[in-house]
């Protein structure tokens, strides 16, 4: 049977949020997920890979009473009140890169792509309007 490492506090899962992501892991630590480039080079192999970092921070229990709010319902007679974050219509998180050309000693080794805005708010999905999940994702 597959194990996930995951951990957990009684019945509640302990998940580590990775640092300037939106990743999660089920342990601490370095996390790889894409090499970017591979490249033999003399006696040698060059590889460069993109990681998250995750770690221990502070908890969030939102399975406590009082330790989550909802913002949003659709629910018929649940009147929910939505802070006013939630309707800024910019884009949210970072800029993020696109398309550039990564070289070393003179040699193109990978073709990235140009800066472009980060995501679009929840305000923004259509998802908030029709009720389809499947569009936040």
């Amino acid at each position: 049977m597959w194990e996930s490492g995951l951990q957990f506090s009684d019945t509640h899962p302990i998940v580590y949020s990775a640092c300037y992501s939106h990743a999660h892991y089920p342990t601490a630590g370095q996390h790889e997920y894409e090499r970017v480039f591979t490249l033999d080079w003399g006696a040698g192999t060059i590889s460069a890979d993109l990681f998250d970092l995750a770690g221990d921070g502070a908890r969030l229990e939102t399975f406590r009473p009082g330790g989550h709010r909802i913002i949003s319902s659709a629910v018929p007679g649940h009147q929910a009140t939505e802070p006013g974050w939630l309707e800024f219509q910019g884009r949210w998180g970072q800029y993020e890169k696109l398309f550039d050309t990564v070289c070393f000693s003179g040699i193109r080794l990978y073709p990235y792509t140009e800066i472009g805005s980060g995501p679009s708010g929840p305000a923004m999905k259509a998802a908030w309007d029709d009720g389809d999940c499947s569009q936040v994702w």
